[in-house]
């Protein structure tokens, strides 16, 4: 399987429901959707700065737009 470094920040209900949740509950949503997708999240990693997360997925078909178009990280 190909893997893919994705950057991703946090916008609107995303930080509400991380501050709410905790980040552990964001990793789960991105898990489930990676999987959802025939993929895997493989780590994700917390960043200050402009980016606030660094995702690594792993698939054999590029799911990663769809991935972020259905904002898991946002809600």
């Amino acid at each position: 399987m190909a893997e893919y470094l994705v950057p991703a920040s946090y916008v609107g209900e995303g930080v509400v429901g991380l501050l709410k949740e905790g980040g552990s509950s964001r990793r789960d949503a991105v898990a489930r959707a990676a999987e959802a997708l025939g993929g895997s999240l493989d780590s994700m990693y917390y960043a200050f700065g402009d980016t606030d997360a660094f995702v690594i997925v792993s698939s054999s078909r590029f799911v990663i737009k769809t991935i972020w178009k259905q904002s898991y990280l946002a809600g």
